[in-house]
């Protein structure tokens, strides 16, 4: 059960998740890296973005996710990852965020995007059903996310 002070800023997340990205209408690369960092889980996808991110982000291109995912990177925010599971299908880019006691500081210099409170509750919450069980696995096995983070 969520106790009350993590439903409230649970609450304020959502709010000013929406709030930092309807301050325009059209899709820009700071909104976008803002939805990518307040996406549920340590890892964020487009498809994560389009179901689950901001109304107004959410038929964004693999191009505009791919700017604004190397943009994270390049912040040290993150990495990005294309993983490719099948041998017909095309590769997915993934990007795998930094846990939470790592970005304490780097979000103190970029904190237009989003505070550390808020970081860090929607980095241990579960991931969006798009980031499927063979993505998680691969992470996990890659050492980039904890084996026992998706054990929710």
């Amino acid at each position: 059960m969520m106790s009350f002070e993590t439903f409230c800023l649970f609450q304020n997340v959502g709010k000013s998740m929406e709030q930092n990205v309807n301050q325009h209408d059209h899709v820009t690369i700071r909104s976008l890296m803002s939805a990518i960092l307040l996406i549920s889980g340590p890892a964020c996808t487009r498809a994560a973005i389009n179901s689950n991110g901001p109304k107004n982000l959410r038929h964004i291109s693999r191009d505009q996710f791919t700017a604004a995912a190397l943009k994270l990177q390049e912040a040290n925010l993150g990495s990005t990852i294309d993983i490719k599971l099948q041998v017909h299908t095309r590769s997915t880019l993934l990007f795998v965020k930094k846990p939470p006691d790592e970005m304490q500081d780097r979000l103190r210099l970029n904190r237009d995007l989003c505070s550390y409170e808020a970081y860090a509750l929607r980095y241990n919450m579960r991931p969006p059903a798009s980031i499927i069980k063979r993505w998680q696995e691969r992470l996990v096995q890659m050492g980039l996310i904890p084996h026992d983070h998706f054990k929710h």
